[in-house]
């Protein structure tokens, strides 16, 4: 009867373990979906962290000088899930609000630079603080052209 129970008791441990491991993405409000995303790349930038200053970037829009530091970069494709990757440099975050409310809206004063990399492809941009830069269809890798610890 012991051996029954403890054999009951171990399965009831290893049922709830499993069950434990599995997020319910449904159930999580948008914030909170955000704020798993940005803990997910944070711990990929951890275990990526070593002296070149790469970073991997998921696709989305950052404010050069907030979350990004203005710099030259090359920017490599990164995902085995999409074929390329869009990398936008827009005005300011405002001219990128722009651009997604009226997709007619002219380019110019809007957008810097903007380039499409395939899979296996890069590009070298030089950003400056209050810039947007999207990245679309995937992650890319960024890696400083001028990394922190070179003189």
């Amino acid at each position: 009867m012991k051996r029954l129970l403890v054999a009951l008791v171990l399965v009831a441990m290893m049922m709830s373990t499993a069950l434990a491991e599995v997020i319910d993405l449904a159930a999580m409000s948008t914030d909170d979906l955000i704020q798993l995303r940005q803990q997910i790349t944070d711990e990929i930038n951890t275990r990526a962290a070593d002296p070149s200053d790469e970073r991997l970037v998921p696709e989305g829009i950052y404010v050069v000088g907030k979350d990004i530091k203005a710099g030259k970069y090359v920017l490599k494709h990164y995902s085995d899930l999409f074929f390329s990757s869009f990398v936008v440099v827009f005005e300011n975050l405002e001219a990128y609000q722009t651009k997604k409310l009226d997709r007619a809206a002219a380019d110019e004063g809007l957008i810097v630079y903007q380039n499409q990399l395939r899979k296996g492809g890069s590009v070298y941009i030089s950003i400056e603080d209050g810039q947007a830069l999207l990245i679309d269809g995937g992650a890319i890798l960024l890696v400083s052209e001028n990394p922190s610890w070179a003189p």
